[in-house]
């Protein structure tokens, strides 16, 4: 007896449905706080404000999970996407402050297995 296989329908003729779930929110954010492990990169999104002294508060929005394939496409997806933000209004100017917290941020272990970035 033998079994026909179905033939793979290629990923251009597919059709992807889109639609909001009844609990999607939009969030303001500007504080990220990444890390990874050997299956998945995790990123808490917040949204800084200063306190009376002078000291800022995070306040974590939200945590997203991703695989590291999926992380590695939104990279490519925020790149591409910033670089058409900067062609229509501009280039993006980061500050020699963020530059310096950036340089270090793949150096910053944190627990076990785990890397830990922080940036704004």
């Amino acid at each position: 007896m033998t079994t026909k296989k179905k033939a793979a329908i290629p990923a251009t003729e597919q059709k992807i449905e889109v639609r909001k779930s009844p609990d999607f929110k939009s969030i303001y954010v500007n504080w990220i706080q990444a890390a990874s492990s050997p299956y998945d990169v995790f990123m808490n999104l917040g949204e800084t404000s200063p306190l009376e002294n002078g000291d800022i508060e995070v306040e974590h929005k939200v945590r997203v999970v991703f695989s590291p394939l999926e992380a590695k496409l939104v990279t490519a997806i925020m790149a591409k996407t910033i670089l058409a933000y900067e062609k229509q209004f501009g280039t993006i100017v980061i500050p020699e402050a963020l530059r310096l917290l950036m340089r270090g941020l793949n150096e910053t272990p944190s627990g076990e297995g785990e890397k830990q970035t922080e940036g704004d």
